[in-house]
């Protein structure tokens, strides 16, 4: 009597839907961190908008400043960071992409501010940042 070889549809849907949460749960991270990319490149074309741009009173300082090119790259940024972000909510829990998304976007900012603007960079800065970044893998990985 030959042996045969079954499987059911359940263990082979239970399968590949595990690897379909997998690959979805990737995207969802994947768009975070685009997130948390586009908050940082935001910033910083803020500061090198308003930097650049002398700001007056009135109006017409107001639309000094709305025509730098790097306040519309601003803009642009803060948008996919938005776009990513609520796409990113869809499949992380609030109380975790909230945290890991201006965590680690603080701390992507204060570096670059130091790199691009010449901003202090103290030891007690760099002590903050540190546990900014452990309590959100803290927090991620409690849950």
């Amino acid at each position: 009597m030959a042996m045969k070889w079954s499987y059911s549809r359940k263990s082979l849907n239970h399968k590949s839907r595990s690897y379909s949460i997998n690959r979805v749960s990737f995207m969802y991270w994947s768009a975070l961190l685009v997130a948390i990319i586009s908050n940082i490149i935001a910033n910083l074309s803020f500061k090198k908008a308003v930097a650049a741009t002398p700001i007056e009173e009135g109006a017409e300082g107001f639309i000094k400043l709305a025509a730098d090119p790097w306040m519309w790259a601003g803009f642009l940024s803060a948008g996919l960071l938005l776009g990513c972000y609520l796409y990113a909510l869809k499949g992380i829990d609030l109380s975790i992409a909230y945290p890991v998304v201006t965590g680690f976007a603080m701390v992507g900012i204060a570096l670059s501010g130091a790199l691009f603007f010449g901003e202090s960079l103290s030891l007690a800065k760099i002590f903050a940042m540190t546990l900014i970044i452990a309590g959100v893998f803290i927090l991620k990985f409690s849950s």
